[in-house]
């Protein structure tokens, strides 16, 4: 409501509660003359915060301006002369950097870690972590990250177990990209118990600071962890396709007996001496536990294993049949005679299935 018709408004309400009939009519007249007032204020605010924010943008614009072509200069190796850094600037500068950081690789990257020291940027993120401002703490651990700055080792393990999702995630970051074999023991523990953490988020750094720093590390731990935790961890592994983690993977299969980690296991499996192993899940009485048996068998499966997916083909779970009916048509060594001379045997609900995963497309 524009701020010009409060009045127009307010004048036949200021009228009505002193000349109200009833007290009815006036107890209304005072809600009414209330809301207004209300509504003039939210609107005031809503300008005002309006106009905040458009200088706020118009400022980070004209920064940005300037101060972006000088950064992509010194990562050109021109000749650069940065102007001086007002203090109400540097978070502008680290969100800057920060997403310059992200979007480069390999020389780039190096070259601005070396103006961030030479620009005592270093300190400044280390300041930042002593801030009450959560995204000053954020923007500063982010940028200790990037700069892979050991002196800040302590600060991350500390914001490691920081109840805020946010910041002990970019702990996490920086642990690993500071060193990530240091990081492993440190880290582990907080990657399976912690529920708060983006799963893709967490994947994403265990990636980046190598397979093969982190891979053997997370087996042994989901190993000898509660199994759920463990599970939790097969889980990463899985995402990474760590191959390096598949022998300490067969351990657990050999020792676990706990649902959710047996099917997590499964998909890591890679060789024909997995076979054995992955029959013996066939029957097993969880369905999930099944439906990875599936797959793993449409992937690996040799002439004979066609037998446990017909098997498969008619079990109570939808999900079970439909697997199985994908690794049936995902079979390499059965030809299509075969597969329709299957499909003519089947009844009921596995011939329903088949039609299906048959009418989905190619499999080959």
């Amino acid at each position: 409501m524009p701020l010009a018709t409060v009045p127009i408004f307010a004048a036949p309400l200021a009228s009505l509660v002193r000349h109200a009939p009833n007290v009815q009519l006036q107890v209304v007249a005072w809600l009414g003359w209330g809301l207004l007032i209300l509504t003039g204020i939210l609107v005031i605010l809503i300008l005002v915060m309006r106009f905040r924010l458009s200088i706020i943008e118009a400022r980070a614009r004209r920064f940005n301006a300037l101060w972006r072509p000088l950064l992509m200069k010194g990562i050109l190796d021109y000749d650069v002369h940065y102007p001086p850094v007002h203090p109400t600037e540097w978070l502008m500068l680290f969100s800057l950097w920060n997403h310059l950081h992200e979007s480069f690789r390999g020389e780039a990257r190096r070259k601005l870690n070396d103006f961030a020291r030479e620009n005592g940027m270093d300190k400044v993120a280390r300041s930042f972590l002593e801030s009450t401002s959560v995204r000053k703490r954020l923007i500063g651990l982010i940028a200790l990250g990037n700069l892979k700055h050991a002196a800040s080792w302590n600060n991350f393990k500390e914001l490691l177990e920081d109840e805020s999702s946010m910041l002990s995630l970019a702990a996490l970051r920086g642990l690993l990209l500071t060193d990530a074999r240091r990081a492993m023991p440190i880290v582990i523990p907080a990657i399976a118990t912690r529920e708060d953490w983006s799963p893709v988020r967490v994947a994403s750094f265990l990636e980046s600071a190598g397979t093969d720093i982190v891979a053997v590390p997370l087996a042994r731990a989901a190993l000898k962890m509660d199994p759920r935790e463990g599970t939790r961890l097969v889980k990463y592994l899985a995402a990474m396709d760590a191959v390096s983690a598949v022998p300490i993977i067969r351990e657990i299969l050999e020792v676990t007996k706990h649902d959710a980690l047996i099917a997590a296991c499964l998909p890591m499996l890679r060789g024909f001496e997995d076979l054995a192993t992955i029959r013996n899940y066939v029957r097993h009485p969880v369905w999930y536990v099944r439906v990875q048996a599936a797959t793993m068998l449409g992937k690996l499966g040799v002439p004979g294993d066609e037998d446990y997916l017909l098997l498969l083909l008619n079990d109570r779970e939808w999900w079970v049949r439909y697997r199985a009916a994908r690794a049936l048509a995902n079979m390499a060594f059965l030809s299509d005679e075969d597969l329709a001379r299957i499909r003519e045997r089947q009844e009921g609900f596995a011939k329903d299935m088949l039609n299906q995963a048959y009418a989905e497309g190619p499999f080959r």
